[in-house]
């Protein structure tokens, strides 16, 4: 922190001063509380030098449509297609457009409801941070 006391600009990765990684938004375990902790640093650094311009970037989490856990927890590697499925289906279900045939699915799944309860936790997460 003391390196920006004098510094003149600041470009800041969001998901590495949260998260440590890129891709981590979908596999962290540390709290609301820490991560808000992290965020706060960049506030600290503003207080030690109004004048810095601070330059933050972010990734908004997302859900890909197949099975692999290469960019996330390790149940998308069983669970990726059917979160990004089920949370699609969700979503037309709120907008009143589920056919009868995406109803019937979308209940046929509900068993893999806490792996999405799981995915729409983090991804909440991320977006009360991104706010």
């Amino acid at each position: 922190m003391k390196e920006t006391t004098d510094a003149y600009r600041l470009v800041v990765s969001i998901d590495m001063l949260l998260y440590t990684a890129v891709s981590s938004p979908r596999g962290f375990i540390s709290s609301i509380l820490e991560l808000k902790d992290r965020l706060a640093l960049l506030e600290t650094i503003r207080e030690n030098n109004p004048a810095l311009k601070i330059f933050a970037f972010d990734l908004i989490m997302r859900s890909p449509q197949y099975d692999s856990s290469d960019e996330g927890t390790w149940y998308y590697e069983t669970y990726g297609r059917l979160i990004f499925r089920l949370g699609y289906l969700e979503h037309r279900g709120d907008l009143g457009l589920l056919t009868p045939d995406e109803e019937t699915e979308l209940r046929f799944d509900q068993g893999s409801r806490l792996h999405l309860d799981d995915y729409l936790d983090r991804r909440r997460t991320n977006l009360e941070l991104n706010a």
